[in-house]
């Protein structure tokens, strides 16, 4: 005889279950009784219904994600149950019942019950006995049994609905009924467990079953299912009716009052039923139909699809065995229907309806195989594509031309995506729509003037972020052709205030813009470069006016020469703010002239506190450095920067001290100037004749100090850290010094020695990327939308710096900073940015970014990604691709595979890879 057991659904109904509404007060149980007949006694194995109120918070049933592996869910929604202090298996949960598998146990007698749930735990009693033999039932009157031979409800007709199929017992025929607590089986099966085979009861030979009052001899009785015991047998001779049903085994009855309908076979008129009654499918599907023919011993039917027998092509076909097959393109209606007439009477038949959807596409190759930035014609090669469906590139979809279920074609404007990973996919149209799982293909610069690693490498030196098109570009064009366009390239402009007393917050915004979305990369990062060596700090200068003219004035000199940036930084009215420079007057019996400026401007802007090499290397004399000039060279520098005073305001008469005004240079008043003449005691000593004016007395200082050896590699040490490394060695420093000398310090001249030298372009030491930068590479390289960036203001303050306002005159970082307690001893100027605090502020910035939530005005597409996160190799290659140059370390990737693979979820497999990389150190070090 078949064993077979009831499906969920059917022994969810058969042991009951009613839903209730959510508490909040504890648990409390009324009952336990057999979840089949509701006696008080329960059985080792069986299953069980608890009873009480606050059972539990939530209404359902167990569901694959339940189950670990073979094993039945001991947990439900934080709902748990001891029976005799052991773990019971749950399969339903609601405050009003619980739904429990017994779980083994020898013990008899009263045992507890405990049920503990979120709102606490609550405890009863119940009976265990050696058995409690009870029949699952339909309705609490009928034996809950099915017909051997087609698997059909054993109940009246109808009895169940349209949607149940259902027949009386014939005599004579074989029936499963389905039962609880008949007992151990051999071998045993154990509770809690799914059960893998089918296996008998022990005490089969003390089984007894009666239909009728007419004894029955079981043909089988075994566990096919947790908990569930199936007892096949022939129903015997009895008159058409409800007969009474009992089973009895070692002397233990199952409950009273349950029936099995019976009627004999009937002459009648001819019927033919088909199943099932209605389907919905796929094309390329098949369904198995079966048709049943009443009254007649004669099965055999005809079958039609929409009155053409056996089908056809365009409507689909079916077999002689009722197998209907779907055709290849859906016809004009996609609603089919199917007849199985009787070869007996031609006037009986039965028909169903079968609504035809689209089927799931699957993409098996693109050509062309290797993609490249530009126009393009692609040929997606597959099965199951219907007319309508459309090509997706990279998330975006194409125009899109059918050829045949297996061929779409597109043509596409391709752009370099995230990773230089493109998914393709196709979506076919309703009805059923459907969409193939991506492909991923590479998309690459046809011919490359600069390989791929070695241009992103060069962004990130010489950019806010290597872009995805501005790498294309810069591949295409070669580096010398990227350096001229950048250098031809105009200034970003900044907006102006609002009112002479505006504060930064809506500059700092326009910080961010320009260095994620400026044309001027290069020239924006030199700008950086030289605000972090001549600082000015909206810490002191607080007002947008003094700030923006400071901004502008950085930006103006980027590709001037390092002398005129220096001039225009020093007559800077917010430069002369912040370093008392301005209104500085000549020495009177009771004051003398400000040095603050004088002393900066030596020490930080131009030479440096010790005498240098060429090539950067302190000089030693007996093993001492020596220093590049005295005390009384900053005094006499103090009086050279004498008798200036803010510029005129436009409309008001100029005078000694003139009110703030910050877009103009300084101007000097020369009865406020010190004419007496200074020595200035450098290397190369220089005196300034007394009698000269301001400005001329200035320029003079500024000759005498450009004389000075230790301008070039000074600077050019400062400048390659900020760009290249935080420790170049002494060859680097000497040739950047030459290309110094060798220009007169042009900085176009100075930034194409730093980027283009061999030391910057083989990946060496490198260093700690700033938190600007590391905000700014992060974004562009996943070609972030950015609308509105003023909360990276707040980002960046929590990793570090804060936009325009570096605490010291040494900017956010010293140059001369090193990492404390490290051997050697290790120059890292951006790793004083770094602390506990900060580095938990980058680690949530990465995950605020790729998670898109650090505002609404900044946005990553991920949906490229995530159609490559079907296939979490694809996905950490095009992380790989993206930020780590191709470059990424094994044990990265090994992370980053883990990380892609521990979700169904695609949109979290991408969050979790691509915070894992950002957050990573390999990305956060600039090399």
């Amino acid at each position: 005889m078949k064993k077979a057991c009831l499906s969920g659904a059917l022994l969810l109904m058969l042991l009951g279950g009613s839903v209730f509404g959510q508490t909040t007060s504890g648990p409390v149980i009324t009952g336990v009784v057999n979840g089949a007949s509701g006696a008080a006694a329960i059985e080792s194995g069986s299953w069980v219904s608890i009873y009480g109120s606050n059972l539990s918070t939530t209404t359902r049933s167990w569901q694959a994600s339940d189950f670990s592996g073979t094993n039945l869910p001991t947990t439900i929604d934080n709902v748990t149950v001891l029976i005799d202090g052991k773990q019971a298996a749950i399969s339903y949960v609601s405050p009003g019942q619980l739904n429990v598998q017994a779980p083994a146990d020898t013990n008899t007698g009263s045992v507890p019950v405990e049920v503990t749930n979120a709102l606490g735990s609550a405890t009863g009693t119940a009976t265990l006995d050696s058995y409690g033999p009870a029949f699952f039932t339909l309705l609490s009157h009928y034996a809950a049994a099915r017909h051997d031979n087609d698997g059909t409800v054993v109940a009246p007709t109808g009895y169940l609905g349209s949607t149940v199929s259902s027949r009386p017992a014939l005599p004579g025929e074989s029936i499963q009924i389905y039962a609880t607590g008949f007992g151990p089986t051999t071998p045993a099966v154990v509770a809690g467990q799914l059960v893998s085979t089918p296996e008998p009861i022990s005490n089969l030979s003390q089984l007894q079953v009666t239909i009728g009052g007419v004894a029955v001899k079981p043909q089988y009785a075994g566990i096919v299912a947790p908990g569930e015991y199936q007892i096949n047998i022939a129903v015997p001779p009895l008159a058409d009716g409800d007969q009474a049903i009992i089973a009895t085994i070692d002397g233990v009855s199952s409950q009273t009052g349950l029936f099995l309908p019976i009627k004999n076979s009937v002459t009648g008129t001819i019927t033919v039923s088909l199943t099932p009654a209605t389907s919905t499918l796929r094309l390329g599907a098949t369904l198995a139909l079966t048709a049943k023919v009443a009254n007649t011993s004669n099965q055999a039917v005809t079958w039609q699809v929409n009155g053409v027998t056996g089908g056809n092509a365009t409507v689909g076909t079916v077999s002689a065995t009722g197998l209907y097959t779907t055709p290849s393109l859906l016809p004009q209606s996609s609603t089919i229907l199917i007849s199985a007439i009787s070869q007996e009477d031609s006037t009986a038949q039965a028909s169903v309806t079968i609504n035809l959807e689209n089927a799931v596409p699957v993409v098996t190759a693109v050509t062309p195989a290797t993609l490249n930035p530009g126009a393009a014609n692609i040929t997606v090669t597959g099965t199951g594509f219907a007319s309508g469906a459309v090509i997706y590139l990279a998330g975006a979809a194409l125009p899109t031309t059918f050829v045949s279920p297996t061929q779409v074609t597109a043509t596409a404007t391709v752009t370099m995506p995230v990773g230089r990973l493109a998914a393709v996919k196709v979506t076919n149209p309703n009805p059923g729509t459907a969409t193939s799982v991506p492909l991923a293909v590479p998309v690459r610069v046809a011919n490359e003037a600069m390989d791929y690693a070695d241009a992103v490498r060069f962004l990130e030196m010489a950019t806010w972020g290597p872009a995805p098109q501005d790498v294309v570009n810069l591949q295409t064009m070669g580096q010398q052709a990227w350096l001229t366009a950048q250098f031809a390239q105009a200034a970003s402009t900044w907006p102006d205030p609002d009112s002479t007393t505006e504060n930064v917050t809506r500059l700092q915004t326009a910080f961010w813009n320009v260095a994620l979305t400026g044309s001027d990369q290069l020239r924006q990062r030199v700008a950086l470069a030289l605000g972090e060596l001549m600082v000015v700090s909206a810490i002191t200068d607080t007002t947008f006016q003094q700030m923006v003219a400071y901004q502008r004035t950085l930006g103006d000199y980027a590709f001037d020469t390092y002398r005129n940036a220096l001039n225009a930084m020093t007559l800077n009215a917010a430069m002369g703010d912040y370093l008392n420079m301005v209104n500085n007057a000549k020495a009177t019996g009771t004051t003398s002239a400000n040095e603050n400026y004088a002393r900066e401007s030596m020490q930080l802007f131009t030479l440096g506190l010790v005498q240098l090499q060429p090539n950067g290397l302190a000089v030693l004399v007996n093993g001492n450095t020596v220093p590049e000039y005295d005390q009384a060279t900053v005094a006499a520098m103090a009086r050279v920067m004498t008798g200036w005073t803010y510029g005129e305001t436009p409309g008001y008469a100029s005078l000694w001290t003139n009110m703030p005004y910050y877009f103009g240079p300084m101007i000097a008043f020369e009865n406020y100037h010190d004419t007496t003449a200074k020595t200035l005691n450098f290397p190369t000593p220089c005196t300034i004749a007394a009698g000269g004016t301001a400005e001329a007395d200035l320029s003079a200082a500024f000759d005498c100090i450009f004389q000075q050896a230790n301008v070039a590699p000074n600077i050019a040490f400062r400048l390659i850290q900020h760009f290249v490394e935080s420790s170049p060695s002494p060859d680097y420093v000497g040739r950047v010094a030459t290309a110094w000398l060798m220009s007169n310090g042009n900085l176009t001249n100075v930034i194409t020695a730093i980027l283009t030298d061999p030391e910057a372009q083989t990946p060496g030491t490198g260093k700690l990327t700033e938190p600007f930068l590391y905000a700014t590479n992060l974004l562009r390289a996943l070609n972030a939308t950015i609308t509105a960036p003023d909360a990276l203001t707040g980002q960046s303050t929590n990793m570090g710096q804060t936009p325009l306002s570096p605490p010291t005159v040494f900017s956010f970082f010293s140059p001369a900073y090193v990492i404390p307690n490290l051997t050697p001893t290790t120059l890292a100027p951006e790793f004083q940015t770094l602390n506990a605090s900060t580095a938990l502020a980058r680690a949530n910035f990465a995950w605020d970014a790729v998670s898109n939530a650090i505002s609404s005005g900044i946005n990553i597409n991920l949906a490229n990604l995530q159609d490559l996160a079907n296939n979490p190799a694809d996905l950490v290659e095009a992380i790989n691709q993206a930020l780590f140059r191709g470059q990424m370390g094994d044990d990265v990737r090994s992370v980053l595979t883990t990380a892609a693979s521990t979700s169904t979820s695609l949109s979290a497999r991408v969050r979790s890879a691509l915070y894992a990389a950002a957050a990573s150190p390999q990305y956060q070090v600039q090399q």
